[in-house]
């Protein structure tokens, strides 16, 4: 799980790049994200972050579809491969 979700940590880090000018609801949204992958990161096995990641996927996939179908898709990937291993 570990490379897989580096390799979409760095997709998410490029599209957020491609961003132009975020609002500060957006900005705090992604920063939160960001945050909680991170931690996944460095402790990939400690379940207590599981919920609160995947929430923030969901609710930034809900508040990005529209506006940022790039950033939308690699934040699907992501809930899709934590899905896939029970997460």
């Amino acid at each position: 799980m570990d490379e897989n979700l580096k390799k979409l940590k760095m997709d998410l880090d490029a599209e957020i790049r491609k961003m132009d000018s975020l609002d500060d609801i957006s900005r705090d949204k992604l920063d939160k994200l960001v945050n909680y992958i991170e931690i996944k990161l460095r402790k990939p096995s400690d379940p207590s972050d599981h919920d609160r990641l995947i929430g923030h996927l969901e609710d930034n996939i809900h508040h990005f579809e529209v506006s940022h179908p790039g950033l939308t898709k690699v934040m699907n990937n992501m809930l899709t491969m934590l899905s896939n291993l029970g997460i």
